[in-house]
């Protein structure tokens, strides 16, 4: 009987290397979070939003706005980060 091989990412060096970024060797011109940084991300027309899911890991419960919208950021688990409104 054939040994099932172990599925291993063809991106695993890609996501562990900070020094690349993308597939034509761009540079990260935004410095406001490091490259390739996860993270949680809604926009409007006239709103945007975005918190590092490192963050909202590991406070668990993150009350901010979206534009005039009261919001909660909610890591039920490690690997889950939910966005829910706080009314309206």
């Amino acid at each position: 009987m054939k040994k099932r091989r172990e599925f291993r990412s063809p991106y695993e060096s890609y996501n562990r290397s900070s020094r690349k970024l993308g597939i034509f060797g761009r540079r990260n011109l935004d410095t406001r979070f490091p490259a390739k940084e996860r993270v949680l991300g809604a926009r409007t027309d006239t709103a945007a939003l975005v918190f590092p899911l490192d963050v909202v890991r590991k406070a668990r419960i993150v009350p901010t706005q979206f534009g005039s919208l009261p919001v909660v950021l909610v890591a039920a688990e490690e690997n889950l980060a939910v966005v829910g409104t706080t009314g309206g």
